[in-house]
């Protein structure tokens, strides 16, 4: 993005008050991209080359917190 990351964006988001889940897409696939999205207040995210089933678990997981986690191709923050 032009002006701010999705890391940034998420944090002037989370500043506002804003409490929409917010999923992001990254190439970035480790457990230093994870912290840094969690800690940033994302709900969840997916990584690149993106699968639809994996975008479409992650908005269930958002929209639904009372679903089980799965470790697989999508990426879990918690």
């Amino acid at each position: 993005m032009p002006v701010l990351d999705g890391i940034e964006a998420t944090k002037v988001i989370r500043k506002l008050g804003y409490r929409m889940p917010i999923i992001g897409l990254t190439a970035n696939d480790d457990a230093e991209s994870r912290r840094d999205a969690s800690d940033a207040g994302m709900d969840d995210f997916v990584t690149k080359p993106m699968r639809f089933l994996d975008l479409r678990n992650a908005i269930e997981r958002a929209l639904r917190p009372d679903l089980p986690r799965k470790s697989g191709n999508s990426t879990e923050l918690l």
